[in-house]
């Protein structure tokens, strides 16, 4: 609404740098729901969320920017008005112009606007060549990310959607960046309390969010040494098949119920279960899928052609509990998974021990884990079982 009102005066005059400031204080506040009173922590620049979405950024409009692309179109029309056009030019030029050779079948001169496909002059192209022409940000997302795609993808909640653009772009209220903004900041992990939450850490690299990962209708095997996962790599290379499509639908609802769960863990004190993320994100999932069978399906044939190194199913009528575990100074963790034949999670559980004093810290853990696993087949009664380490 107010870069609307300002539209008018923007296509007529060249506004000055202090109103096309105040306009922009008004969205920057409006968006970062900041008040003269308080001033929220921000974690990507402006400048980058001003950028074109296929750029990677929301497209919103630099109020200044929009002022020089509405005045390029005022002289582009004194450019292409006859009476005008030879004013342009000072005597010398006038002459030079009148040397140039003709074509010797008469044909009336035209302008064409070269950042368009068609040659026809537009103010979008001249606000897209502006932004264009600004060094871009750097340390975010790689260049080659197909934002375009990104945008494009259906049966996504739109709150979901843009929550995944902030964290591709690291602009989320994580440990690690609030801990670059304010000092004596706790940044350890709120599942495994053993590790930086960062991103890459929370979303993928801690053991707890491993176990959500392998458990989930998706599958994935974080740890496969030949394939070093990040956040940003594993949704483009999701984007780049056109078989994964719902396969990077159900990522995105699983990162963001990875996300309220540490929400909950932080404000709620609620510790994360792992089955119950899983069972919220494949809700979520199928909510704003409209073919759910066929998006199973889906996700089910992509997975299942992924490399040998990843989960292989057990027997028809067989369960398989995989274990894996963690250490690090004084304490432990572990977490287990239950599959059945189809690749369905049945259970899982996790433990953490902050005070252990113990040697040998490598070999308890397993073998605690092993014994996790080993109570958890005698809870499901199950008559064939296979016990494997992740």
């Amino acid at each position: 609404m107010l870069g609307s009102m300002s539209v008018f005066f923007m296509s007529c005059y060249k506004l000055p740098k202090a109103i096309t400031h105040k306009l922009l204080c008004f969205q920057r506040d409006f968006w970062w729901n900041h008040s003269e009173t308080d001033s929220k922590m921000v974690f990507l620049a402006w400048s980058h969320i001003c950028k074109p979405k296929d750029m990677g950024g929301l497209g919103f409009k630099d109020p200044e920017k929009v002022n020089n692309a509405f005045l390029a179109k005022v002289a582009w029309r004194f450019l292409t008005n006859k009476d005008s056009f030879w004013n342009l030019f000072y005597p010398h030029e006038f002459a030079a112009i009148l040397k140039i050779r003709l074509p010797a079948a008469p044909a009336p001169d035209k302008l064409l606007w070269l950042k368009t496909k068609t040659g026809e002059f537009s103010i979008k192209s001249v606000y897209r060549s502006i932004t264009q022409a600004e060094p871009s940000s750097s340390g975010l997302v790689e260049d080659n990310f197909d934002w375009s795609k990104f945008w494009k993808i259906r049966g996504i909640s739109p709150r979901v959607h843009l929550f995944l653009w902030r964290l591709l772009h690291n602009a989320l209220a994580l440990k690690a960046n609030i801990s670059k903004h304010t000092s004596h900041t706790d940044s350890t992990c709120l599942f495994c309390f053993s590790h930086e939450e960062t991103a890459d850490h929370l979303f993928l690299h801690c053991f707890v969010v491993k176990q959500i990962w392998f458990s989930s209708p998706i599958g994935l095997c974080i740890d496969t040494p030949d394939l070093p996962y990040t956040l940003v790599g594993l949704f483009n290379f999701w984007l780049a098949s056109s078989e994964a499509t719902e396969v990077f639908k159900l990522g995105c609802a699983l990162v963001w119920c990875i996300w309220k769960a540490r929400n909950q863990a932080l404000f709620d004190n609620i510790a994360v279960q792992i089955d119950e993320v899983v069972k919220a994100a494949s809700s979520l999932y199928i909510e704003h899928s409209s073919t759910t069978t066929l998006a199973t399906r889906s996700v089910s044939s992509f997975t299942s052609q992924q490399s040998s190194s990843n989960w292989i199913p057990p027997p028809l009528g067989s369960i398989k509990i995989n274990v894996d575990g963690a250490t690090l100074d004084c304490s432990i963790a572990a977490g287990i998974v239950a599959r059945n034949s189809t690749g369905d999670f049945l259970e899982g559980h996790c433990f953490f021990d902050e005070e252990w004093l113990g040697v040998n810290g490598a070999i308890k853990v397993e073998a605690r884990a092993f014994l996790k696993g080993l109570e958890l087949a005698q809870a499901l009664q199950t008559p064939s079982l296979i016990l494997e380490e992740v």
